[in-house]
């Protein structure tokens, strides 16, 4: 029952969320199928490929679901030969093999870019292994650095909004990311 409860907030708005992009459809007099053609091929795409981008904040979130799905909606206008691939092009863009970052050489670098690429290029067993003893001894000697470990380096948050959800001074982010960062460099070699 506590998972459910844990979940429902999420649910409800996903709901709501395809409701309103459905009603975006209809509002612009598309054909029912053409709406459920799209919705489904975006789906697919972005669940075959797996890791979906997603953002934090529902606002942005609900914003962007509907902007984008506007855009696919009046694309079908042109024709399904043109509305079809830019649908699948959409849906790869936005997960993670299509990350706009990773399209370009170049790209803005920060203290912990080796941490950062550590963590997402980890594909051996022993990689992701010493990774996980990295956590579980962080998360036991020192609770809040591994808060702001997971924030950081697990979840994507950045260095602002770190500060606002566990109320720290900038600098003394930087002195815990920075201890942080020599622990681990040091721990996973």
């Amino acid at each position: 029952m506590k998972k459910i409860l844990y979940y429902l907030p999420s649910i409800i708005f996903n709901v709501v969320e395809i409701l309103a992009i459905f009603i975006v459809g209809i509002s612009l007099k598309l054909k029912l199928e053409i709406i459920i053609l799209l919705f489904v091929l975006f789906a697919m795409v972005r669940i075959k490929l797996g890791g979906a981008v997603h953002y934090k904040n529902p606002i942005k979130c609900a914003f962007w679901s509907l902007t984008i799905f506007a855009s696919l909606f009046l694309t079908s206008y042109a024709g399904l030969k043109i509305s079809l691939p830019i649908t699948i092009f959409c849906g790869y863009i936005l997960t993670t093999r299509g990350n706009v970052d990773d399209m370009f050489q170049w790209k803005r670098e920060s203290n912990y870019n080796d941490i950062d690429e550590f963590i997402k290029y980890s594909v051996t067993d022993d990689r992701k292994e010493k990774i996980k003893e990295f956590e579980r001894k962080l998360k036991i000697e020192e609770p809040q650095l591994y808060d702001i470990y997971s924030l950081r380096f697990k979840e994507g948050y950045k260095h602002y909004e770190i500060q606002k959800m566990l109320d720290i001074p900038g600098s003394r982010l930087t002195e815990r990311l920075n201890r942080i960062a020599t622990s681990f460099r040091i721990y996973c070699k």
